[in-house]
């Protein structure tokens, strides 16, 4: 079975490490011809939006899947239409709005940790007050290792954060808050077949990392 694999960074490179012993061949497809899966894999090297690059890239494979969530939704819908695509590119598509994606946890009655929007700076001072403190400001869109958030824990850590948010009025920054209580939290997995049964696993706890409260939500809550 050859899978593909939109994105071809360390993500990639560890997911084709594990597949390999499992039988598995891979293909990628990423823009940068510095990704270093070219150096365990067969690499097309595209922008995302390259049609020509996207057959070849489809042609053959029994599936494709991403290395991380901010792939295109059009690259993934257009791939969709010659080979199955898992996650579908609805669920991508919900993934890459951190808004939408919390949104659509509370119409499926999933629990997660309240959160606000923040349309722009003057509405940050409104979402503090509604969530308290501590708490953890994120962009909607892109952002992560730590990039596109900011831990909010005082006046003066608001007060930066609004300093450094964009000026115009643009409805892309969200507030979620951490319970002071928690002590660890609970990852909650499941696992979608391609025939579209799913299948709850087991959860289990972990440590938060120390010195960063404001990060992990409260147990059974999805952040």
């Amino acid at each position: 079975m050859t899978i593909g694999i939109l994105g071809g960074g360390q993500l990639g490179y560890m997911l084709a490490l594990a597949g390999y012993p499992l039988g598995l061949h891979f293909r990628f497809l990423d823009p940068s011809p510095e990704a270093p899966v070219g150096r365990i894999a067969t690499r097309i090297t595209a922008p995302f939006n390259d049609d020509s690059a996207l057959k070849k890239f489809a042609a053959g494979l029994e599936l494709v899947t991403y290395e991380f969530e901010n792939v295109p939704v059009e690259t993934a819908r257009f791939l969709a239409e010659r080979v199955p695509v898992l996650p579908p590119p609805a669920a991508l598509e919900a993934a890459q709005d951190r808004l939408n994606e919390k949104r659509l946890f509370q119409k499926l009655g999933i629990a997660i940790a309240e959160f606000a929007e923040v349309a722009d700076r003057e509405a940050l001072d409104d979402a503090v007050k509604q969530i308290g403190l501590p708490a953890i400001l994120k962009t909607c869109r892109m952002g992560y290792d730590g990039k596109g958030q900011w831990i909010l824990r005082s006046a003066e850590d608001v007060s930066r954060a609004r300093n450094e948010l964009p000026e115009a009025n643009t409805p892309d920054v969200i507030c979620a808050r951490a319970p002071r209580s928690f002590h660890a939290r609970t990852e909650r997995s499941g696992r979608a077949r391609a025939d579209g049964r799913n299948r709850r696993l087991s959860a289990r706890g972990k440590s938060p990392s120390r010195g960063n409260p404001a990060v992990v939500p409260g147990a059974g809550a999805a952040a």
